[in-house]
């Protein structure tokens, strides 16, 4: 019975406020996380699942398919290593320069390492003392003359003419899903995983699309005393509670069409 004021954005810019039951809010919400977690870690099988038999299948999902793509274990990222994984990937199959942008998907601590070894290569070249680095006024209690500096590195540009760009994967810090630990940053194991993914594809399709079922989507209501509607006041309802279910089933999978255009770095610790 709780609701919530939503700004929506339509497509012509505007926004305007509308209301939303939260309990809906959070059902869409755990959807979606279940959508999530199933495109990266769904492993594919065929088994008889609950009381009703009927056979119950799951699609490979990102991790399992690239299982059979460029694969390495290591137990310290470095920027050599970055460059020569890379390396695997693309050399003899594509130009130098030419069409070697990949985007890796990690942790957050994956992306602090990513930044610290990138950091090292960057200063020992003489790149860092050839750019300005520059420092901000800011507000603090501490002093009357505050100031801020930094920066981070989320792209690796490297001689043999391959871009790596990164990206955050918040299910890699989920410490639900991990509960491996690294004994020494006492993070998931997973938040230091880097996935690479080539997104171009052929023809102008994508390498790796979210795939559906023609008419597979179904969502419904089971109306109890109260319906998605409101009350329910001289109306037939599907039991006899004080509130309303929602069911939502679909048939979705991932396709990478060519898994040798990606791989994985994977931390184990010697």
């Amino acid at each position: 019975e709780e609701v919530l004021a939503v700004v929506l954005q339509a497509t012509n810019g505007k926004k305007a406020k509308s209301w939303f039951k939260y309990a809906e809010i959070e059902f869409w919400q755990q959807w979606y996380r279940e959508l999530e977690v199933a495109m990266w870690y769904s492993r594919k099988s065929d088994r008889i699942d609950g009381s009703t038999g009927r056979p119950v299948k799951s699609f490979p999902g990102i991790q399992e398919q690239l299982e059979d793509s460029h694969t390495h274990k290591y137990s310290t990222l470095s920027a050599k290593l970055l460059e020569e994984f890379l390396m695997d990937i693309f050399y003899s199959r594509v130009k130098p320069g030419e069409g070697r942008h990949i985007q890796a998907w990690t942790g957050e601590y994956g992306m602090l390492e990513f930044n610290r070894v990138v950091e090292e290569w960057a200063t020992g070249s003489g790149f860092l003392k050839n750019i300005e680095i520059t420092t901000e006024k800011t507000k603090s209690p501490h002093h009357t003359n505050a100031l801020s500096a930094g920066h981070k590195f989320t792209e690796f540009k490297m001689a043999n003419g391959a871009i790596l760009t990164l990206n955050h994967n918040p299910l890699y810090d989920n410490r639900s899903l991990h509960t491996e630990i690294d004994p020494i940053t006492g993070k998931p194991v997973e938040s230091m995983r880097f996935t690479f993914l080539d997104l171009a594809g052929n023809n102008g399709n994508s390498n790796i699309q979210m795939v559906t079922k023609k008419d597979a989507y179904k969502f419904w209501y089971v109306d109890g005393g109260v319906s998605h509607l409101g009350p329910k006041v001289n109306a037939s309802a599907a039991h006899g509670g004080e509130y309303y279910e929602m069911h939502v089933s679909d048939h979705r999978g991932i396709h990478i069409d060519d898994i040798t255009k990606c791989g994985e770095l994977i931390l184990a610790r010697n």
